[in-house]
């Protein structure tokens, strides 16, 4: 099982840094967001849904982890039974606190010091873009990586208690969830492409990480 983790971390581990440099090497970022600002300038992203969005991003993922929290109380008091090992329920809340809590807003956007889209003389801002390769942790800027993606994409880590068609559905779902977050905070000039990537990769490397180690025979359903 270790091994196998060792694997898909590493798996991961390279794919997301590769798909970083090649956004990087490409010019992808500013290339997404100049054509948005041209086209929409920023208004695009201030539109109800988006806003929306930008509000309520996070709020299933610590509902869902909140719900996780008190069913592990409620089993260990007695007061339900539920034939879901502790483990699993424990999962949603380790991966919240490590992936969009540590990594991405204590650690990811305190060193970068990325200047958002919004700040960069190319897109209307006073600031000079900044490669999401390049680390400058004595300016101040948030941009990278992104926590409403981070948020929104670990709502995918839900799906682990569904079996079956379920877990599909749920995945499919929280997924869309993640990306139209993510598109949300592309379009109002918050983050670059790139931003949301590595928190999606951030989110995906501590799940597996703490993926628990035990088989279960039931899920939710």
């Amino acid at each position: 099982m270790r091994q196998n983790k060792f694997l898909i971390f590493g798996f991961v581990f390279i794919f997301g840094l590769l798909s970083l440099i090649i956004v990087d090497v490409l010019n992808i970022d500013l290339l997404i967001s100049i054509s948005i600002h041209q086209e929409y300038g920023w208004e695009k992203g201030s539109e109800f849904f988006w806003q929306f969005l930008y509000n309520w991003g996070p709020i299933p993922s610590l509902i869902g982890t909140v719900v996780c929290l008190i069913l592990i109380i409620l089993i260990k008091l007695k007061v339900i039974k539920l034939k879901l090992p502790i483990p699993y329920l424990m999962f949603p809340f380790l991966t919240l606190i490590a992936g969009p809590g540590i990594f991405v807003n204590l650690i990811g956007k305190e060193m970068w010091g990325r200047p958002r889209p919004v700040n960069c003389i190319e897109l209307g801002g006073t600031k000079k873009f900044q490669s999401v390769l390049e680390i400058n942790p004595k300016e101040k800027d948030k941009s990278f990586p992104s926590g409403h993606a981070a948020s929104g994409f670990h709502l995918c880590t839900m799906a682990l208690l569904f079996k079956g068609k379920w877990k599909l559905l749920s995945i499919c779902l929280f997924s869309t969830w993640g990306l139209s977050v993510s598109l949300g905070r592309i379009l109002q000039g918050g983050h670059f492409l790139s931003d949301v990537i590595g928190s999606l990769f951030i989110v995906t490397l501590v799940a597996v990480v703490f993926y628990p180690p035990v088989s279960r025979k039931q899920t939710l359903s």
